[in-house]
């Protein structure tokens, strides 16, 4: 693959190369990973990106057509403002606005919190804590021993060693 010299790409950061080159600069981009590297290098260090030609017309064009729209329009469906309502400004949600209380956050939070304060004052964490404890001290009191050193008991017992003897 044939790699794209840096000062081509000082060109075509400035937007200073043909609209075929820039297109073909565009392909190569997105299988070359050295270049790609190359160019973000050369829009690090660039000081100052060329200004987009038709900003200010464009710009301009937009805003006239949102003045152009009702303004229950501009705010997005299912949104309402506070200045509708008299309050301070800004937008709420619909939803919200309509839900029951135990469908909300804090109603939740508040249950969450009143739950763990019931059980922890009727000692179920206590409980349950020392049930745990219990079993992993029956777990680790019936550790058996392994297999080689059960093999390895019976192999050199007493009992073993004198059965041999008196063969």
């Amino acid at each position: 693959m044939k790699h794209i010299e840096k000062d081509q790409w000082i060109r075509y950061v400035h937007d200073k190369l043909p609209e075929e080159a820039r297109r073909l600069y565009d392909e190569h981009l997105y299988d070359c990973d050295e270049c790609l590297e190359l160019y973000l290098h050369i829009i690090e260090s660039t000081d100052s990106l060329p200004e987009i030609s038709a900003a200010k017309p464009l710009a301009e064009a937009i805003m006239a057509q949102l003045s152009r729209l009702p303004e229950q329009e501009a705010v997005p469906s299912g949104v309402r403002a506070f200045g509708d309502q008299g309050d301070r400004g800004g937008y709420v949600n619909e939803n919200q606005r309509q839900q029951p209380f135990y469908k909300q956050t804090v109603f939740h939070y508040f249950f969450a919190a009143a739950m763990t304060m019931l059980l922890v004052s009727s000692g179920v964490f206590q409980s349950l804590a020392n049930y745990v404890e219990n079993i992993q001290q029956e777990i680790f009191s019936c550790k058996d021993s392994s297999i080689t050193s059960q093999l390895l008991e019976r192999a050199f017992s007493e009992k073993t060693i004198r059965k041999k003897e008196a063969e």
